[in-house]
């Protein structure tokens, strides 16, 4: 089981143990925060009599979702034959990823939030909320440990987590969480069955048009999805995307491009996406001002005072200037998208999160306000 050292994980680990035979795996992020949940960890692990692996994994420059990524590629490749993998996400999880994702334009599948199974990952307590497993790994006597990185406000996440839930929960409606929780199950439900599977490798995969077209929208939509998250990193299509795509498919669009260079078009009977190799170079960006790059547009102004609301979206940002300064570069990212760098380091990883290196404090007199919108690209 995955044990990271928090309530979730240490109750999720007591009950595993108490289940039968359990050994643990740690991920150790090489945070400045990572050598005290790695102690917390052993410190459950050893008083649920259980062995712990520590597996460190290095991710450089930081993403969640990178973080992520890698930290499942290391959990899952760690299972010995016949072994299954639980994590601890717990009710709140849930309600927290279904929001992320309604607030990026999530279709059916992002409502469907986290499953509670897929072989070989079981999450066992994604029926209960935090404050029992909280409760739970107290009364079990176990030393777990909040870590202080889910308390830093530049993660979207730790911002519904934090300000907008509880907030919505005060002032609007205090059955909010479970209503959230109450859609994924929905959602799950309606998003399971069958889809198209893709045929390629490489730099290049198709989807057999007519297949598509017999499955009906919603089972085609979600063959498309399924595809491109196998070639782009994880990271499904947005809702413009989605629309996009789907007009090349009715052939009311000739082609269009996704994140990640990914050009889509129909050639004879097959929906054909190929990535591509040429992706925009870097360039350099004076702030204030706007700029293009590739599909996206960038636009920053410089403010004196501080902002009276701070961004929740991903695609919009607010920075300490005189701590990054007025020349900026813009590279390729991951997943497509642009990222910002000051020198050398990544300050915004553009429709992710931004960085501790740009974030504004109690010291900053000037700020950055930066926001990005993506272009439909019509080929």
């Amino acid at each position: 089981m995955a044990l990271s050292g928090g309530a979730d994980s240490a109750a999720c680990a007591w009950l595993a143990a108490y289940l039968g035979p359990t050994r643990a795996l740690h991920i150790h992020h090489g945070l400045p925060t990572s050598d005290l949940m790695e102690r917390a960890a052993r410190a459950v692990s050893g008083e649920l009599d259980i062995r712990v692996e520590v597996v460190e994994i290095e991710v450089d420059p930081w993403s969640e979702g990178k973080a992520r990524q890698l930290r499942y590629e290391a959990l899952l490749g760690a299972l010995e034959p016949g072994e299954w993998l639980l994590t601890g996400h717990t009710a709140d999880d849930q309600a927290e990823t279904v929001f992320a994702n309604l607030l990026r334009g999530a279709g059916i599948e992002g409502l469907a939030g986290i499953p509670a199974r897929r072989a070989p990952v079981a999450r066992p307590l994604l029926g209960v909320d935090r404050s029992g497993t909280r409760e739970l790994a107290t009364l079990a006597g176990l030393a777990w440990n909040d870590d202080p990185a889910n308390f830093d406000l530049g993660p979207l996440r730790n911002r519904l987590r934090l300000r907008l839930l509880p907030q919505i929960e005060a002032e609007y409606n205090p059955s909010f969480r479970q209503h959230l929780v109450d859609v994924a199950r929905t959602a799950s439900a309606l998003d399971q069955g069958p889809v198209v599977s893709p045929v390629g490798t490489g730099n290049e995969f198709r989807l057999p048009v007519p297949m598509l077209n017999a499955v009906g929208p919603e089972v085609a939509i979600r063959s498309i999805r399924d595809a491109v998250r196998r070639f782009r990193d994880g990271y499904s299509l947005s809702r413009p995307e989605t629309e996009r795509v789907w007009k090349v498919l009715q052939r009311s669009l000739t082609a269009t491009e996704l994140a990640g260079g990914i050009k889509v078009r129909v050639v004879d009977l097959w929906l054909v996406f190929t990535i591509a190799s040429n992706r925009p170079a870097p360039i350099d960006w004076r702030v204030p001002g706007s700029i293009s790059w590739g599909r996206f547009h960038l636009e920053a102004s410089v403010a004196h005072g501080r902002p009276s609301a701070m961004p929740l979206s991903p695609w919009q940002v607010v920075l300490d200037f005189d701590r990054v300064g007025d020349i900026l570069s813009i590279r390729s990212g991951p997943g497509g998208a642009p990222e910002l760098l000051a020198g050398d380091r990544v300050i915004w990883e553009v429709g992710r999160r931004s960085h501790a290196s740009g974030w504004i404090d109690d010291t900053t007199r000037r700020y950055l306000c930066a926001q990005c919108v993506e272009e439909a690209t019509l080929l």
